[in-house]
């Protein structure tokens, strides 16, 4: 699903630098994308695994549907949230109606655009990724495995999970070095200069241990205030996902502890994405 948003997030914009578009769009709302995901990956192959070829395509189009309609509506909230918060606060502001009026035309706009491009692409993609599954699972049907009664997986704040971390700055780093190498090959009038080459990568791959103070480090004087701010809010989500590993300490069935993964790296990339967004607005 995050590949599959790639191409969403590529048909968005509506101006000539998808770099910009990409990293600062699409990766803030990455952590939308990976759970659902990851409950997609879950419940589809139980669902189509001993289907038609017709009923999987049915299948595939009606799921991939509404969650297309889902990530649309929660890629809207996201992008627009501080629009909406700013209908609220200020309504007792001068020039208010003109202000409500420019940004409801503003929301609107991205609405029609959201609902307009995710929905479609999701659709395609998640109606493909279970044709393909429901091929697999006939030509190789899963083995037929007793689960245990006693729990057997333990959750532990070791090297597995530095190692994810890892992994993940890692991917960080050569999604945004391939996105800016593209647009200076593909995109003309955009100018690249090689020292960006030299930044972008590592400054990518240090949302994921920084996230919201990357800003302040790059930029001390205008970015300390927005990390501060967003850091309120991003922490404590960081640490709802590492808390079951910290305080789980009798072994767990296998199911609770992909749980417990899944959950950790939905908020990992939360804590990345409210960097993205504050680098974005610190450097402007």
């Amino acid at each position: 699903m995050l590949a599959g948003s790639v191409l969403w997030g590529l048909f968005l914009p509506r101006h000539n630098d998808p770099f910009l578009y990409l990293c600062f769009i699409w990766l803030p709302s990455a952590w939308l994308v990976f759970p659902l995901g990851a409950l997609l990956g879950s419940v589809l192959p139980r669902w189509v695994a001993k289907r038609s070829l017709v009923a999987a395509v049915s299948i595939g189009l009606a799921v991939g549907a509404v969650a297309g309609l889902a990530l649309a509506v929660g890629f809207w909230l996201w992008t627009n949230h501080r629009d909406l918060i700013g209908l609220v606060t200020n309504r007792q502001s001068g020039g208010y109606a003109s202000y409500s009026y420019s940004v409801r035309r503003h929301l609107l706009e991205q609405a029609s655009l959201a609902l307009s491009v995710v929905p479609p692409i999701t659709t395609v993609w998640v109606a493909g990724w279970t044709v393909l599954t429901n091929r697999f699972l006939r030509s190789f049907p899963p083995l037929q495995t007793h689960e245990t009664s006693s729990p057997t997986v333990f959750l532990r704040l070791d090297h597995h999970l530095l190692r994810i971390v890892g992994w993940i700055a890692a991917g960080l780093g050569i999604f945004a070095t391939a996105v800016l190498l593209a647009t200076s090959l593909a995109v003309r009038g955009v100018e690249v200069p090689l020292t960006a080459f030299l930044f972008v990568g590592p400054g990518a791959a240090g949302l994921a241990v920084l996230g919201p103070w990357l800003a302040p480090l790059i930029h001390p004087g205008g970015g300390f205030t927005a990390g501060l701010q967003i850091s309120t809010v991003a922490l404590p989500v960081l640490l709802v996902g590492l808390a079951p590993f910290a305080l789980l300490r009798r072994p767990v069935r296998p199911n609770t502890a992909v749980m417990a993964w899944c959950g950790f790296v939905t908020a990992l990339l939360f804590w990345i994405s409210t960097g993205a967004m504050s680098l974005g607005w610190t450097l402007g």
